[in-house]
């Protein structure tokens, strides 16, 4: 029991670091509005595409973001079951331009 416990433990703050950081705070908050391609993430938000690719591999590998690869592009998009993506996105302000 206490292993689980530990794990489900590493797992939530290994999700907090991934999302505690501004350009993936507003990966998420992007995402969470429907499946980008990078090069889409990268005219939103105006950011090179190395930088873009390495906040994303990062919110894919802690589970906050899935990619969905389609020919040469990936697509990435907030699993269905990633809640914590969707309480940290709900304390987000709608009207915030960022």
């Amino acid at each position: 029991v206490y292993a689980i416990g530990a794990r489900l433990m590493d797992e939530l703050l290994t999700q907090l670091r991934a999302a505690a950081e501004p350009t993936r705070l507003r990966l998420l908050a992007l995402c969470s509005r429907g499946a980008f391609c990078v090069s889409e993430m990268c005219q939103i938000l105006g950011q090179s595409q190395p930088r873009l690719s390495r906040h994303l591999k990062l919110l894919a590998e802690a589970g906050m973001l899935e990619r969905m690869p389609e020919g040469s592009n990936a697509y990435y998009q907030v699993p269905a079951d990633a809640d914590l993506v969707r309480v940290l996105i709900a304390r987000l302000p709608e009207d915030d331009p960022l």
